[in-house]
């Protein structure tokens, strides 16, 4: 994720990604040593993980992924931040993203299509209100309506006026929400930024964050050819992948997707040492049979070029 960001950054532009984890040292450092100086700067911020023991329903979303919720007080002097998932891979430049005016709303975000897609065939097998059903689960849980329930977003990446986050005590509000007695949040902190922003956070083009799965656009058929037709129009223009769910490509039993072939070439392409590259997610395994696919390796050369552009364009403080 990092290595597409750099590939894709404006010359004329600074990016700062934090890094923020639960961890007790700074081993994550290691594999960003190659990104020093170069147009991407890479701040740890360690973190005490107070929704360590929040119940969640949602298995492939570990602890560490509530801290979303606690961005503002741990980036105290950041006025604004583009949170992006680590299983994203971006094809464009972010910074057309990271500078859309917010106006009245306090976050912006992409609709999660596939959720969409739920919701519809929910309705359209008659059962909505079917105990265990999403739609029960959004009104009684997350106290959501039909219209907010159709604009529920993806979590994987949003943009937060952390100013404002500050200024109205979000922090503590999620955690009070979190603790509340109730149904367990299906989708994590997800379920949360829903809740409180779901009925006015600004939509972002679907482009931005286009999931994987489910993996083809026809599998959006319960919402019938509109919702058909918006999956397959930011598959053929995507500004950033989602490999969510089952279809991220490290995993030993993933969902296969034309788009892996890329994960691969960024992976390969990264300025990150070999030695961490043959580390578990990985395995050399898989690694040894993404080099040995000519096409992966020659969208590896492509982004190696990008990068070289971009790790040769140091910038200097007080860019």
């Amino acid at each position: 994720m990092a290595t597409s960001i750099l590939a894709h950054a404006s010359p004329d532009r600074r990016y700062i990604l934090h890094l923020v984890y639960d961890g007790s040292d700074d081993a994550p450092l290691d594999a960003f040593e190659r990104f020093s100086g170069t147009r991407l700067e890479v701040r740890l911020v360690k973190a005490r993980n107070v929704f360590a023991g929040a119940a969640t329903a949602y298995p492939g979303m570990p602890p560490v992924s509530f801290l979303r919720l606690a961005l503002a007080d741990l980036l105290p002097n950041v006025p604004k931040v583009l949170s992006i998932d680590p299983d994203m891979i971006c094809l464009t430049n972010v910074a057309p993203c990271f500078d859309t005016e917010l106006g009245d709303a306090p976050m912006a975000a992409v609709v999660d299509l596939a959720m969409a897609n739920g919701l519809a065939g929910e309705i359209k097998e008659g059962r909505p209100n079917r105990e265990g059903s999403k739609h029960r689960y959004f009104a009684g849980r997350l106290g959501l309506d039909l219209q907010a329930m159709g604009r529920y977003f993806n979590a994987g990446l949003m943009l937060f006026d952390l100013e404002r986050f500050r200024r109205e005590g979000f922090f503590e509000r999620a955690q009070a929400f979190v603790a509340a007695p109730g149904e367990t949040l299906r989708w994590s902190e997800q379920c949360v930024l829903n809740a409180f922003f779901g009925r006015v956070y600004k939509p972002l083009p679907d482009r931005w964050n286009v999931l994987l799965d489910p993996p083809r656009p026809r599998d959006y058929g319960a919402g019938g050819l509109a919702l058909i037709g918006r999956a397959g129009e930011a598959r053929n223009d995507p500004a950033i992948l989602h490999f969510n769910w089952k279809t991220k490509p490290w995993l030993r039993a993933f969902i296969p997707t034309g788009q892996a072939k890329t994960w691969w070439a960024y992976a390969l392409a990264a300025p990150v040492h070999w030695r961490l590259k043959l580390r578990e997610p990985l395995a050399t395994r898989r690694l040894v049979r993404a080099l040995l696919e000519p096409s992966v390796l020659v969208r590896a050369v492509r982004v190696r070029r990008l990068l070289r552009a971009r790790l040769a364009s140091r910038f200097r403080r007080g860019d």
